[in-house]
């Protein structure tokens, strides 16, 4: 191999701003921008981010990226709603019927056939959101849902929305818990969250150049190399930008 010389890039994201238009009913709350929960699902603020802690969410950079870029959907009602698995019947624990103002119905929640064993349920959100043009909206889990250890939390089903013909209230479709275990819906709690992606995408996958690969293990060797530096200077750094490297090979 001949002399190669680069500079490992550093990263930079480019902010993109976009318009999402929405209307509710029933008191139903706009949707808003996820904002980690620490302490709470984000994990434990006690913990910090130094040698010798307990691991927690908030701690991995690239989870925390991922759950606070969308939006999320919160629970409206006053009462609060259990999806019950009694295996393999599920009953829906609900007392709309005591919630102020009438604009209730009790279809809010309805599970799927087959009836005597379902396996999905849904929720009437009373939201209408309309995605960008060109973009669809992705109902995804909350990210709460991936640290619950009560099994409570609702588990909301993949779905690409095309809002641009799609004019109705949205409803979300959930897993059914696992039998003997219930989802609980509560007042301010949010239940999925919404991304919003191109409504039609095409992956060429190809591999890797030489250069290209060679340039990748030697930014992941770096990598380790300044976090064992930055440890040994007694601090923690969870990012990392390299623009002032320069590799010669």
């Amino acid at each position: 191999m001949g002399a190669h010389s680069f500079v490992l890039p550093s990263p930079t994201f480019a902010m993109t701003t976009h318009t999402i238009k929405y209307s509710t009913a029933s008191r139903a709350r706009p949707p808003q921008r996820i904002k980690l929960q620490v302490p709470g699902w984000g994990g434990d603020v006690s913990q910090k981010m130094v040698d010798g802690s307990d691991v927690q969410p908030w701690h991995c950079q690239p989870f925390v990226d991922g759950s606070t870029y969308g939006l999320e959907l919160i629970y409206q009602h006053e009462q609060e709603c259990h999806i019950v698995n009694d295996g393999p019947a599920v009953r829906i624990e609900w007392d709309f019927y005591k919630k102020p103002g009438g604009d209730v119905t009790g279809g809010e929640f309805l599970t799927f056939s087959p009836t005597k064993a379902p396996q999905q349920y849904l929720f009437s959100t009373r939201i209408d959101i309309v995605a960008p043009p060109d973009y669809v909206a992705r109902i995804e889990p909350h990210p709460r849902f991936f640290t619950d250890t009560t099994g409570t939390c609702p588990v909301a089903i993949i779905a690409n929305v095309e809002t641009q013909w799609w004019a109705k209230w949205f409803f979300v479709v959930f897993k059914v818990p696992p039998p003997g275990q219930r989802h609980i819906f509560r007042k301010g709690e949010p239940f999925a969250q919404v991304i919003f992606v191109p409504q039609r995408v095409k992956y060429d996958v190809v591999p890797m150049t030489l250069d290209e690969e060679t340039v990748r293990r030697i930014t992941a060797r770096l990598v380790v190399f300044f976090r064992y530096l930055d440890r040994f200077r007694g601090r923690f750094i969870s990012r990392y930008r390299f623009g002032f490297v320069s590799v010669h090979w």
